[in-house]
């Protein structure tokens, strides 16, 4: 059984950020998760019906996330939030092929598990989502006063 996806044809620098959930860390058992893309293009060319939608209410925002993952093994594959039509988040374990994709950016770096390093490759770091502040590079609670310097 496979679950196909057409995605835009986009460099990969603008589709990557990593997102350090606490509902994923709290409720799903995992860290974090890379993904996220541009949502024009992106189709679903087959596997359809092993599909099925989880409508998290769970989140900072308190908009609702529609989670979609694999009805047979229970995989997380793409997620889509109403606060931002234009994207899909697409879990990057869900593909066969991601070596070219590195993180360009880090959302909700509160959330960041002391133990896991900052990603070297990462232009921008948010505290918590893209349209917030940015992580200072010496105190990642609290927001950026100046420009974030890369590490």
């Amino acid at each position: 059984m496979d679950i196909g996806v057409l995605l835009p044809q986009l460099p990969a620098e603008n589709w990557i950020g990593t997102v350090y959930c606490s509902n994923l860390a709290e409720r799903f058992k995992h860290d974090c998760v890379t993904n996220l893309g541009q949502c024009q293009g992106f189709v679903i060319t087959e596997g359809e019906d092993y599909l099925s939608t989880y409508v998290d209410s769970m989140t900072d925002s308190g908009q609702p996330l529609q989670r979609q993952f694999c009805k047979n093994c229970g995989s997380n594959l793409f997620n889509h939030t109403p606060l931002n039509d234009d994207i899909v988040s697409v879990s990057a374990g869900a593909l066969d092929e991601f070596e070219d994709w590195k993180p360009s950016l880090e959302q909700y770096c509160i959330h960041r598990a002391d133990f896991l390093e900052k990603t070297k490759s990462v232009e921008a770091r948010y505290i918590e989502s893209i349209k917030g502040d940015l992580e200072r590079e010496s105190d990642s609670t609290r927001p950026a006063t100046e420009e974030f310097v890369q590490q």
